[in-house]
């Protein structure tokens, strides 16, 4: 499921890398979204639908974890941005080895 551009993974949360004031109080997971992709910086965001908290993100750290109570979003852009990196990284690795 999506949000603009945003992926949806729920009972997942994303540890660390809040953006300040956080978190914010928001009715609903799409209001999250919102104010994640209207938040310069904003790359992913943990919402948790019990207590109406949204936790904007500047990074997905190291991925998340599972978790009940939340559900998080992630930037597409920035999730395509991360791999490419990986993966450039790992090929400089292999070519360093030859």
């Amino acid at each position: 499921r999506t949000c603009g551009n945003f992926l949806r993974k729920d009972d997942w949360d994303i540890p660390g890398n809040d953006m300040l004031p956080s978190p914010v109080q928001l009715s609903d997971y799409a209001s999250c979204c919102i104010r994640c992709q209207t938040t310069l910086g904003c790359k992913a965001f943990a919402y948790s639908p019990s207590t109406k908290q949204c936790w904007p993100k500047t990074s997905t750290g190291d991925g998340g974890k599972p978790e009940g109570d939340r559900i998080s979003g992630y930037s597409r852009k920035y999730l395509l941005a991360r791999e490419t990196q990986q993966t450039r990284l790992l090929h400089r690795s292999m070519l360093s080895d030859l």
